[in-house]
Formats: C-alpha cells, sequence, structure tokens
C-alpha cells in the first residue's frame, strides 16, 4: 500500500523552496510505497526513466525558475533512486507520453542519449509505455503532468510547484482524465517507432 502522505499540500511549497533535494526525496519515498502507478508525461520523460544529464537538465531549470537552493546533485540522487523500483515482480508502471516528451530540447548528445536509454527500458518487467502521437484525436484536452499512486493518491506538478490530491473524487476524476488520454495512445512497436523516429530528428 502506498503509504502516508509525507506532505501536506500546503507544506509542499515550503517543501520545494528547500531544494529539489528534500522534494525529490518525498517522491523517492512515495515511489518506494507504491505498487501500481499510473504516470501521465506530456513534455518531458518521466523521472524514473531518465538518465542522469536529462534529469540534471531538468532539475536546474526547476531550480532556476524557483531560485531554489543549488542542491541540485541531492535533487539528482533521488531522482535516479527510483529507477531502482523498474522492473521488481509485484510493481507496475503504466506511463502514458505525450510526443512532445520525446522532442523536448535539451541539449542534442543528452537528448540522444536519453532516448537510447528508454529504448533499453522498454521492456522492462511491469512497464509499459505507451505514446500520444502529436496529431492525434483526443477525448479530453491534454492538461499537465499528473502521477497516480495505487489509485488513492495523485501529484501533479506545474509552475506553482507540486499539489497533491487525495479525496475520493479528484483522485476518479484524474483516473477518467487518464484512461481518456490513452484511448489516444499508441504502445508497442509503435512506442519504440516514435522514440526511434525522435531520435533520428536530432
Amino acid at each position: 500500500m502506498c503509504p502516508e502522505p509525507p506532505l501536506a499540500p500546503a507544506s509542499k511549497d515550503h517543501l520545494l523552496q528547500r531544494g529539489t533535494g528534500p522534494t525529490q526525496q518525498a517522491y523517492l519515498d512515495l515511489t518506494s510505497g507504491a505498487r501500481h502507478q499510473a504516470v501521465y508525461c506530456p513534455d518531458l520523460i518521466w523521472g524514473a526513466c531518465q538518465i542522469p544529464e536529462y534529469a540534471r537538465a531538468v532539475l536546474r531549470s526547476v531550480a532556476d525558475l524557483h531560485q531554489l537552493p543549488d542542491d541540485i546533485e541531492a535533487g539528482l540522487d533521488a531522482r535516479l533512486a527510483r529507477a531502482r523500483y523498474l522492473g521488481e515482480a509485484y510493481r507496475t508502471h503504466d506511463v502514458l507520453l505525450g510526443e512532445q516528451a520525446l522532442l523536448t530540447a535539451i541539449e542534442p548528445a543528452v537528448m540522444r542519449a536519453q532516448l537510447r536509454h528508454l529504448l533499453e527500458v522498454l521492456d522492462r518487467p511491469g512497464l509499459t509505455v505507451t505514446v500520444i502521437p502529436a496529431r492525434a484525436r483526443l477525448r479530453v484536452y491534454p492538461g499537465g503532468g499528473f502521477t497516480i499512486y495505487d489509485g488513492s493518491r495523485v501529484e501533479t506538478e506545474g509552475y506553482a510547484g507540486p499539489h497533491t490530491i487525495t479525496g475520493p473524487d479528484g483522485v476518479t476524476l484524474f483516473q477518467r482524465a487518464f484512461d481518456l488520454l490513452r484511448d489516444s495512445a499508441q504502445g508497442a512497436p509503435a512506442a519504440r517507432d516514435f522514440i526511434t523516429c525522435a531520435l533520428r530528428l536530432i
């Protein structure tokens, strides 16, 4: 089962101001206790599938926006540690990527390495990656990224920082949105083809 929320929504903003280290550690704690994650990433590669160079660039952009303490390496360690839970027999990860996530420019060499790594992890047990084509007809507006933990907790991320939803109505709403978005997505081997195509564009 998912652990008790380590952070209330009101205190999470304060935690973010302490730096990326405490924030990423909170997400690591959530991941370690979750058996199933439904993840929607419209414009970035999911954190547990990120390579160090890519994750560092993402965390740097967050730190710069929020003018956070320079603890990028601490945040990076916690973020990358989430990858250890991929492939464990009793965990499942249903990851829904927008095609833009494969195209968002970081640095060409970093993006090439990141996409190659994503191709390598596609066959991990318990991991399902699907891609929503940029021109797909959607049954719901795209919205921002979010993760549903064990069907009982939602974490959203945006410019305002992380936000937690635990009320049943709110969780149900996000699950419905996830299901509608997934209706427009394509799984393997199409997902592999999208990633390979993105590699050729860099």
